[in-house]
């Protein structure tokens, strides 16, 4: 019976290893380590008419991005919620490297809008992240530079 429990032990020593070595995000062809985040010190409440102005542009930036790997895409929207509110203009920009495909691009930029968020919430006048492979940005205030 000794001689049984050896083999088996070593059998699930193989699974575990195998299973950790294909685990996470080990097999992302995309480097999203944090580099640097910037979160404005300005905020603002959910009962200000753009509350939620932040989403709506990281998530035109994370969905166009991709299509401009190498380059910087930038965009902007503006909001108009109700009548006699003025037009809230916000500016955002998105960059992955030229060293990745655009869909590598694309977990990048929701890996940074994930961590964008965490870090700097959701009511900020703007916020910025740089990871290794892409940079994620927003402002209420127009921006000339994303990199």
């Amino acid at each position: 019976m000794m001689m049984m429990s050896a083999p088996l032990t070593s059998h699930i020593a193989v699974i575990i290893t195998t299973v950790s070595l294909f685990g996470g995000s080990a097999v992302t062809a995309y480097d999203d380590t944090l580099v640097s985040i910037v979160c404005n010190g300005h905020t603002f409440r959910d009962a200000d008419p753009w509350y939620d102005m932040p989403s709506v542009i990281t998530d035109y930036m994370v969905s166009h991005t991709p299509e401009n790997v190498g380059t910087v895409a930038t965009g902007y929207v503006v909001y108009i919620k109700e009548v006699g509110i003025p037009q809230v203009p916000l500016y955002g920009g998105g960059y992955c490297s030229g060293a990745i495909w655009p869909e590598d691009c694309s977990g990048c930029m929701n890996s940074a809008k994930s961590q964008l968020f965490k870090e700097c919430g959701y009511h900020r006048y703007g916020a910025q992240v740089h990871l290794k492979d892409c940079d994620l940005r927003y402002e209420f205030y127009k921006i000339s530079d994303v990199k």
